[in-house]
């Protein structure tokens, strides 16, 4: 039922789009301009409630971008005023991608594509210090291209729990927000997130998009803990390259993830290896049954962060190869090229797995991708040498070994389904 047909003298609300937890975003006619827009009329709600209405405001009116959906006008209702406070943003032609996945994959160019769409607008939303903090593909709109076999456009869309890096939180501390499908694991261990939380959900949805397979379904409890026991799956014929991409998004350390920038760079550039690529029938990846649940209290407290730094060599190496890895990209960045064994040599270093079977998180042996070129040899000592003993009617002493030594290393990365239709967004 509409909550009223008419809304401020000018918008005529229509059908329905979809629904949140936040509000209803409907179709509706702008008289003033005659054309359609997204209207999202926000449930009522107490004090709190409105300090988020004005936070998604504001985030959505301190951003602009071709893969972000527009913020056109706001009504926030002030104390005593009985119009409901609601947004007004673009209506996007076309379905969200949730409702595209569940006819199955996208074709490979599209994934890369939107991959690459969906980091640019992470950009300009990074940029101003936000994290959107519930990427998914119901918050990826598709808009139809207008050309004849064109592929969709994509737009982030629903920044209802968007926040501001650096400000105080709207919610409680401890609360976990966001789709547990998609989470990264700094959100499930209820962390702060930073960016690199963003960057993970867009790696899992770039995987689901080439697959069709949601990696972490079940409950959100059962979608959480299955980041403590395995990696998200990637399918082995997929190019290398890419393989390392995707795994580098996913990794279970933020630190070694890269920036929306280099992935926005990097879609585009590595988009061209994914022609004629079909996933092979015997690596369709198949739904898993749900990780069994551990108990609520057994995830706070750092659990996650727990079993991503049970190795102390591993978090060394994840720091030190995503420190190297930065270096390459933002040279190539900086100098308005990017040259693709350079990014096969970043992405080589990285932690990104490459199988079809899940593998349990944490441990040292997981298959990598083989740089494209051959990386500087290690500098190593060598060991000493003993002359022979001489010669002595008597036997002498047998010459003292030389010291040997040997080593090992160690290495790791890691890895949330959200439900619901909406073609305005915001």
């Amino acid at each position: 039922m509409l909550p009223d047909p008419l809304l401020l003298d000018r918008y005529e609300l229509r059908d329905r789009l979809g629904r949140g937890g936040m509000g209803t975003v409907y179709r509706a006619f702008d008289r003033q301009l005659e054309r359609f827009v997204a209207v999202k009329v926000f449930a009522a709600g107490e004090a709190s409630d409105d300090a988020r209405r004005r936070a998604e405001a504001t985030a959505l009116a301190r951003v602009s971008h071709p893969n972000l959906v527009t913020l056109l006008d706001a009504h926030l209702s002030a104390e005593g005023d009985p119009s409901p406070s609601f947004l007004v943003m673009e209506l996007v032609d076309g379905e969200d991608l949730r409702s595209r996945l569940d006819r199955g994959p996208v074709a490979p160019e599209e994934a890369a594509a939107i991959a690459g769409g969906i980091a640019e607008a992470l950009v300009v939303v990074h940029g101003a210090e936000m994290v959107h903090r519930d990427l998914k593909p119901a918050n990826i709109l598709l808009a139809d291209s207008g050309v004849p076999g064109g592929m969709p456009h994509a737009k982030l869309a629903d920044f209802g729990i968007a926040h501001l890096i650096g400000t105080e939180r709207l919610t409680t501390a401890g609360t976990i927000i966001g789709t547990a499908g998609y989470l990264s694991p700094e959100q499930a261990d209820v962390e702060e997130p930073g960016p690199a939380a963003d960057i993970y959900a867009l790696g899992l949805v770039a995987l689901e998009a080439l697959t069709g397979v949601t990696e972490y379904p079940g409950t959100p409890l059962e979608a959480v803990t299955a980041r403590l026991a395995r990696d998200p799956r990637i399918p082995a014929s997929l190019p290398e390259d890419w393989r390392g991409l995707l795994g580098a998004m996913t990794a279970r350390d933020p630190r070694v993830r890269p920036t929306a920038l280099e992935v926005a760079v990097m879609a585009r550039e590595l988009a061209p290896q994914l022609a004629g690529w079909t996933l092979p029938v015997a690596e369709v990846p198949g739904e898993l049954e749900p990780t069994a649940a551990m108990p609520a209290a057994e995830l706070g407290g750092g659990a996650l962060a727990g079993a991503a730094e049970s190795s102390p060599r591993r978090s060394a190496r994840a720091a030190e190869s995503g420190a190297r890895r930065r270096r390459i990209l933002v040279g190539a960045i900086a100098g308005g090229s990017v040259v693709i064994v350079a990014l096969a040599l970043s992405l080589g270093s990285m932690l990104a797995p490459a199988f079809t079977e899940p593998t349990p998180a944490g441990t040292g042996n997981t298959p990598r991708p083989t740089p494209t070129v051959t990386g500087p040899a290690q500098t190593v000592a060598p060991a000493a040498t003993t002359a022979p003993a001489p010669a002595a009617p008597a036997p002498a002493p047998p010459a003292p070994a030389p010291n040997q030594g040997t080593g090992n290393s160690g290495n790791g990365n890691g890895n949330g389904h959200g439900n619901g239709h909406g073609k305005g967004g915001g």
